[in-house]
């Protein structure tokens, strides 16, 4: 499974993913500051479930 792990949520929970031998986008490391269209529009693009503390997300996708 590969992941994409919002800003909100932490760098932590893509250090754990990772130990567990998944992949994981930290969006605090690698992209911080993406707005949440930009997080859900690159988890579309490469197919990644997204974790978030962000109620928003849920008016994005619905």
């Amino acid at each position: 499974m590969r992941f994409i792990i919002d800003e909100c949520t932490g760098s932590g929970v893509a250090r754990w993913i990772l130990s567990q031998s998944y992949e994981a986008y930290s969006v605090a490391d690698q992209s911080p500051g993406w707005k949440d269209t930009q997080v859900l529009d690159y988890a579309t693009k490469n197919n990644l479930i997204v974790v978030t503390n962000d109620r928003d997300f849920e008016e994005l996708i619905f």
